[in-house]
């Protein structure tokens, strides 16, 4: 991400073409094609769902407060769905700061607090993906031979290629 004092923060708040869905309790906490990613810089990408495709009466007040000097104070909310509860595991930010991305009338949630997360109908692990980070495997008939102190701990004629955006690939 560039930075410096023309550099416009809001540019990190974009709409994501993609359907994304929370799962907790086995209910769908969150289903939306409306979702906006919150992309800061030293952070991992954050989804943010509209209010009107958050299933709010499932979210209770939590005294759980966060402040950054960023987005200003969020507000947490418990889930409960059924039997379980996931503490402090929603918020929304309703004054953001100015100069921050407007976030007022959305929902994220803690993502390991979550029993799923969808994209269209693939499970997503770890964390959002970024549209503009790309990440892929390529099979490969390169031979790719690993040493460890002289030694050889990994010899292929068939390597698996992992290539990321802006890293080296890997093998």
């Amino acid at each position: 991400m560039p930075a410096g004092p023309d550099y416009d923060h809001r540019s990190e708040w974009v709409p994501s073409p993609r359907r994304v869905r929370v799962r907790f309790a086995g209910q769908a906490i969150a289903d939306s094609t409306a979702v906006m990613l919150l992309r800061q810089h030293g952070f991992l990408p954050v989804y943010y769902f509209p209010e009107r495709h958050v299933r709010t009466r499932l979210l209770e007040p939590s005294p759980h407060v966060t402040f950054s000097p960023y987005k200003g104070t969020a507000q947490y909310f418990d889930i409960r769905a059924g039997q379980r509860v996931a503490r402090a595991s929603a918020w929304t930010y309703p004054a953001p700061r100015a100069g921050s991305p407007d976030t007022r009338g959305y929902y994220s949630f803690h993502w390991h607090g979550m029993d799923a997360w969808l994209e269209e109908d693939e499970i997503v692990s770890v964390h959002a993906r970024d549209p503009y980070l790309r990440a892929e495997t390529l099979s490969s008939s390169r031979r790719v031979v690993v040493r460890l102190r002289g030694e050889v701990v990994a010899d292929t004629a068939r390597p698996v290629l992992l290539l990321e955006t802006g890293l080296v690939p890997r093998y």
